[in-house]
């Protein structure tokens, strides 16, 4: 659901959009979670800051470590990361 910009952007309004940005919210037709066109779904800005607060509030209030010596490597499918099902990670209430 992330795109990643390959190159910095000026819209027509002066906005830049810097290059290696990534943009949770943006509808596609590729990556149809939220709907596309006029039936894109309003809710997913209420989303994207639930899940940003949602990660927050879990990397406060607990402690986390992998359970083996060090990190797995991250499989990769194109440009999306995939998640690694053999890694395993331990998280203790603060």
């Amino acid at each position: 659901m992330q795109r990643v910009v390959l190159s910095s952007v000026t819209l027509s309004n002066g906005t830049v959009i810097p290059q290696s940005y990534k943009h949770f919210v943006t509808g596609s037709p590729k990556h149809l979670e939220f709907g596309y066109g006029r039936h894109t779904c309003p809710g997913r800005f209420f989303a994207s800051i639930e899940v940003k607060i949602i990660v927050v509030y879990l990397l406060i209030e607990y402690d986390w470590k992998f359970t083996e010596k060090g990190r797995l490597p991250t499989p990769f499918a194109g440009a999306e990361c995939i998640l690694n099902d053999k890694q395993k990670v331990v998280m203790k209430r603060r």
